[in-house]
């Protein structure tokens, strides 16, 4: 009962905002990370690379009774936390009890079992996700997305065939900056292999009194040069990476210390923990306990009628990455999310080549690639096609993101080569009569700080179609005027469009023009010149585990219109690069 109270205890203060102990500064870079680990050397302090650090999606293979979880779900609380384990026994069951079927058992049951995470509110602020699987079965490989994990630790069998096997699938699913650890890296004699830090293998050591008491007995514990060898043969082939391993000489007080439960900890052995880093930078988000990430750029108001974007001042180094395309005499650029489907992106290339040569020397084309997977690329596409006539740049963003749908527009209006944008989704297919309509009327777009939005849709046959909330023609500045899109909303789904026109609303001296609200004088009515015409996928392609849960997103929604949570100042909390036609010129 005490120990169920001080879980509770640490909770509460956690999510009032209130660190425990001395570990409390930010971990941002690689070498923060290592020197945080080298002054706290066990595995307990992953965590903390998540509740203090860049992580916020983490994932244990080789959960056994659930306690080496339910301490980072307590620590850390993760964004998303991956569990893989194909036996799960009965304390597992008991803490993150299965329905019949081997799914996750509903809500309400699972609140009223009294051990269960959700009726200690564990876990409550995280998305969790179980396979009873083994570590390389398809059901888990398949569902994890490459690079879309901050931290992954292998902790299922401990033979060198299985470890051997699991490294590169699961190194694979990391994001650039992220860590793969393992459990159990000790040797008795063994001579370790050539490779970066892996001439330092601690010995095995003794069981701990909690294996003794699960019957292993007062003596060493077994060899574990089966991981160590795998591991270092890994490694052999990867001369980019360094392996690190934890000590574990922690102690009941001294995890007490830094709020962390010692039973929780401890298990049959005292054996250390190896653990890499992938190359590149660890990019900072929201995370349930952590600090908002930073971003490239804030926007400088001073000259409220033409803002401009400058240097965050928590990270000045990253605004250097933030170089707009060369303009080429074009008056408008149009820019167009993208997130993996290849023929949606074919068929918009195709339409872009029958549009008039002279209409094309006056529009810049750029494609934000929202993280797509290489292979799924929307440069492949690009190069592939060879339209000769066309200058259209793809920028890469480097993280697969769930729901970064602001922060690709964000990233369009930063980068776009000229002052006037027509921003597009995929689905709309932007007619000729359109792209000289705006043209038209560039004018007044760029005159004051008038944003169109609402487009009409019709289709070929004349039949019309909703409005699409996401099409967008104004000016850079007056994007940043109102605010851009609030990237705190990033993550979770919806009310992108929502708080940009709410904010929109709230901006002095700018107006929204709609073809459902009254039009100035000086516009005419929106007529079928301006209309789109909407283009539906081809393929239904969303990230993995991409949640249509509007809760998160309404919940700060709600919080900032009250006052409760300040509007986000920080742009840009991702990875970029020109992957495609730098240069401004068409690529032929």
């Amino acid at each position: 009962m005490l120990r169920a109270m001080s879980i509770i205890a640490m909770l509460m203060l956690r999510l009032l905002g209130f660190g425990i102990g001395t570990c409390a500064a930010r971990l941002e870079t690689k070498d923060q990370m290592i020197a945080f680990l080298r002054a706290h050397p066990s595995r307990a302090y992953f965590s903390r690379l998540v509740r203090d650090g860049p992580y916020d999606v983490a994932m244990e293979v080789g959960v056994a009774d659930g306690r080496f979880s339910e301490h980072f779900l307590i620590d850390a609380q993760p964004k998303t936390w991956y569990m893989v384990e194909p036996f799960p026994n009965k304390m597992l069951q008991a803490r993150y009890p299965p329905s019949a079927s081997g799914r996750r058992a509903p809500r309400r049951q699972l609140e009223e079992m009294p051990t269960s995470w959700a009726s200690r509110g564990i876990g409550t602020t995280s998305t969790l996700r179980f396979f009873k699987a083994f570590s390389l079965d398809k059901a888990v490989l398949d569902a994890v997305a490459p690079e879309s994990v901050d931290f992954v630790y292998l902790d299922g069998a401990h033979d060198y065939a299985n470890v051997a096997r699991e490294l590169e699938p699961y190194y694979r699913m990391l994001r650039p900056g992220g860590m793969l650890a393992g459990h159990d890296y000790c040797k008795y004699d063994e001579r370790p292999l050539a490779c970066r830090g892996c001439a330092d293998v601690p010995a095995c050591v003794k069981y701990t009194e909690y294996g003794v008491r699960h019957g292993k007995g007062d003596r060493r514990a077994a060899n574990q040069w089966g991981v160590v060898r795998a591991v270092q043969e890994w490694l052999a082939r990867h001369p980019e990476l360094e392996v690190y391993h934890t000590i574990e000489n922690f102690t009941r007080t001294s995890l007490a210390q830094d709020g962390m439960d010692y039973d929780l900890v401890i298990t049959n052995t005292y054996n250390p923990s190896w653990y890499v880093f992938k190359p590149g930078t660890p990019v900072q988000s929201s995370s349930a306990s952590g600090s908002p990430p930073c971003g490239a750029v804030v926007v400088d108001k001073s000259n409220s009628l033409l803002p401009q974007l400058s240097a965050n001042p928590s990270c000045p180094s990253r605004f250097q990455h933030v170089q707009r395309l060369p303009n080429h005499a074009a008056d408008l650029t149009v820019a167009y999310l993208y997130y993996r489907d290849t023929e949606y992106l074919e068929r918009h290339v195709k339409h872009w080549i029958t549009l008039p040569r002279d209409l094309l020397k006056r529009i810049s084309i750029l494609v934000v690639d929202d993280g797509s997977p290489m292979d799924h690329s929307a440069r492949a596409v690009l190069e592939k096609m060879r339209a000769c006539d066309v200058r259209a740049a793809v920028v890469r963003v480097g993280e697969d993101i769930r729901w970064n749908i602001g922060g690709a527009r964000n990233l369009a209006f930063a980068l776009a080569p000229t002052e006037l944008v027509l921003l597009v989704d995929a689905d709309q297919l932007v007619t000729q009569s359109l792209l000289e309509w705006s043209l038209r009327h560039s004018k007044y777009a760029l005159a004051r700080c008038d944003i169109f939005l609402d487009f009409p849709r019709k289709f070929p046959n004349g039949r019309q179609h909703r409005v699409h909330p996401a099409t967008m023609l104004t000016s850079r500045s007056s994007y940043w005027r109102v605010g851009g899109c609030d990237e705190d909303f990033v993550g979770n789904y919806g009310f992108t469009d929502v708080h940009f026109a709410a904010r929109l609303r709230q901006t002095p001296d700018c107006q929204r023009i709609s073809s459902e609200r009254p039009i100035m004088k000086h516009v005419a009515n929106f007529t079928d010149a301006m209309a789109l015409e909407p283009a539906p996928p081809l393929i239904h392609l969303e990230r993995v585990h991409s949640s249509h849960d509007i809760a998160a997103n309404k919940a700060i929604l709600r919080q900032k219109f009250q006052g409760q949570l300040p509007w986000s100042t920080d742009y840009l909390r991702f990875s970029w690069e020109w992957v495609f036609g730098a240069d401004g010129l068409a690529q032929c």
